[in-house]
């Protein structure tokens, strides 16, 4: 399966198209999930930073788009939202699966009992930032 090279993602009723994150944008996404996870960083600065690197994404299909027009459309609500969308069309995330196969799968840790051993990830709506060292 091809890797697109855009996303639209509708934040506040507008739409931003997302490209692929560049590794500079990567390697900053990453050091922002590293210091939210040491919390050397505050909840709202890694916000705060990270819509800079949703902009910078949404700026290369939109030269003439601005830090504040994502940032005004920018939510608590559908940071996630944009955010993973960003993750998947950077490859960094697999696409959402088909509603038939979400309902008929269930978590490992339901069918066995089992509990996750992963760390707990700041990123909402399981949304976690893979390690690119």
């Amino acid at each position: 399966m091809a890797l697109e090279e855009r996303k639209t993602v509708e934040l506040s009723g507008r739409d931003f198209v997302l490209t692929p994150l560049n590794l500079l944008d990567m390697q900053l996404l990453e050091k922002i999930g590293v210091d939210a996870q040491a919390g050397t960083i505050t909840a709202r600065d890694s916000i705060v930073q990270t819509a800079e690197i949703i902009f910078r994404s949404a700026q290369v299909a939109n030269p003439s788009l601005k830090s504040d027009d994502v940032k005004r459309c920018l939510t608590l609500r559908n940071f996630p939202r944009a955010m993973k969308a960003l993750l998947q069309v950077s490859g960094l995330v697999a696409e959402d699966a088909p509603e038939e196969q979400k309902k008929t799968e269930s978590p490992a840790s339901e069918s066995t009992g089992t509990t996750s051993t992963e760390p707990s990830s700041p990123q909402p709506d399981g949304v976690s930032i893979p390690s690119i060292s």
